[in-house]
């Protein structure tokens, strides 16, 4: 850019002045009058609202992943899962009337149950266990919880897919292909 100065200023001139404001005959903007030469109130500077402080919970929810992209190397994308998976939980303690520090066995045990009445797959159940399985080891290791509430939880059972079968044709086509 050329500062504001134009294409054919020189180098070092102060870009042009703004030309003050005018007010209308019938009144400034949205009705208000005014004085001649004096702008209106100018409007007061905007204050960023300090953000709400962090729960306990959510701070160890932020160590944790913090952990994880320093000490683990973990990916931009499993971070990313990981934090959607734990503020999922959270959310749904935050409703039980917990918080993920605090709940028990039968609490989580809810919650996994509560996986496959909401229809998620077995991977997506397995996947969120395995997160909930981590943080928690990473709660008593860092001495923020003195139990592991996912240690006696099993994994939920990922059904095998079977085998494609080949139809004759195909079997037929594939030894015709190798034959040439």
């Amino acid at each position: 850019g050329d500062g504001g100065r134009g294409p054919h200023a020189p180098r070092g001139s102060a870009p042009p002045a703004r030309p003050p404001a005018r007010a209308r005959a019938g009144g400034g903007p949205r009705g208000t009058r005014l004085s001649a030469g004096l702008d209106p109130m100018p409007a007061a500077p905007a204050i960023a609202a300090a953000p709400p402080p962090l729960s306990a919970a959510k701070r160890a929810i932020e160590a944790f992943l913090e952990m994880l992209a320093a000490e683990r190397a973990a990916s931009a994308h499993t971070l990313a899962a990981y934090a959607r998976d734990l503020a999922k939980a959270q959310i749904w303690a935050e409703a039980a009337g917990s918080d993920l520090l605090a709940i028990g066995r039968e609490e989580l045990s809810r919650y996994l149950r509560s996986f496959a009445k909401d229809g998620l797959a077995p991977a997506t159940a397995a996947r969120r266990l395995s997160c909930l399985r981590q943080f928690y080891r990473f709660l008593c290791a860092d001495g923020r919880r003195a139990d592991d509430p996912t240690a006696a939880v099993d994994s939920p059972r990922r059904t095998r897919a079977l085998p494609k079968i080949l139809s004759e044709a195909e079997v037929e086509h594939l030894l015709a292909a190798a034959e040439k």
